[in-house]
């Protein structure tokens, strides 16, 4: 079968790495001149998905008042309708940010007030250096020991279960899904299980996992909150990160940042309008996944 043939037959053709497609695909990096080989700290998006953005932002440009009171709730909510039946989640338990950080930040401030006074947050030895100083700043948060090299996850549960015996003040824990110091995968689902049989609250950072991680099921680790960003692998602009919350609390879950839609009672509409802002980004995830269906998978 020739190219043309398959075309009509409805077949994806594959794609051609290299610099076909750089250039068809992300022709403002091949301008540059420059291959950045760390992915992983802020992400690339391709040229479809930028051109989507700047339609929004025009818009918005364009109209502000018609753009933020009639669209922008909408907008927000159909995206993350978008992510959300890709990674199989509820949207009424998930809200878009800007970042793992923020909604990290965010969420320990929001259980330790519910917490007793002294209460701790259990971090490890490769815990994300920003998420490790939102713990620190929150209140002690002592430090599960990981060494490399690791013979299995028991290596991982053996260290965290010896320093929960020894910690009876931990509340809250924090595990990375895949580390960003060490790029070690994770026991996330088996830490959250030794963490929940002692009544400890867990947070997944995931900043990492949307889009490396094959067959990811959110809801099946067990914790009570799971983030991660759409920037870095999922191919959406600067800067979007989904927040995954445990139907548990849902009803409390809500941001630092006061604003019009604090109190309302769908979730994602608490977090979709935090001020005058450009949230463009978020609203591209629909032509984001179209890139991963239509161009990715054909790789």
């Amino acid at each position: 079968m020739d190219e043309t043939e398959a075309e009509t037959s409805g077949q994806l053709q594959a794609a051609e790495f290299g610099r076909p497609m750089l250039e068809q695909h992300f022709p403002h990096v091949a301008r540059r001149g420059v291959l950045m080989l760390n992915n992983g700290s802020f992400g690339v998006a391709p040229k479809s998905v930028l051109d989507c953005k700047l339609r929004l932002t025009e818009e918005f440009e364009s109209f502000a008042d018609e753009f933020v009171r009639l669209r922008q709730v909408d907008l927000n909510y159909s995206s993350l309708e978008a992510i959300a039946r890709r990674l199989r989640v509820r949207p009424q338990q998930c809200a878009l940010l800007e970042n793992v950080t923020i909604g990290v930040s965010n969420i320990l401030r929001r259980l330790l007030a519910l917490e007793p006074p002294g209460s701790q947050v259990l971090i490890n030895s490769w815990t994300y250096i920003a998420v490790r100083m939102a713990a620190t700043e929150a209140g002690e948060a002592p430090e599960a020991k990981l060494q490399l090299p690791l013979k299995s996850g028991e290596d991982v549960l053996r260290a965290v279960e010896q320093e929960l015996d020894r910690r009876p003040k931990v509340r809250i824990a924090v595990f990375d899904h895949i580390t960003s110091t060490t790029a070690c995968l994770m026991p996330v689902k088996e830490l959250t299980a030794l963490c929940r049989s002692r009544g400890i609250k867990v947070i997944i950072d995931g900043a990492h996992a949307i889009g490396q991680v094959p067959n990811l099921d959110i809801e099946d680790i067990g914790a009570d909150f799971y983030l991660g960003n759409l920037n870095k692998w999922h191919f959406l602009p600067k800067s979007v990160a989904l927040m995954w919350i445990g139907e548990a609390h849902v009803s409390t879950m809500k941001p630092d940042i006061v604003s019009w839609l604090l109190h309302d009672e769908v979730l994602p509409h608490r977090y979709s309008y935090l001020g005058t802002r450009d949230t463009s980004s978020f609203y591209v995830i629909p032509e984001a996944l179209k890139f991963i269906d239509e161009i990715c998978a054909a790789c």
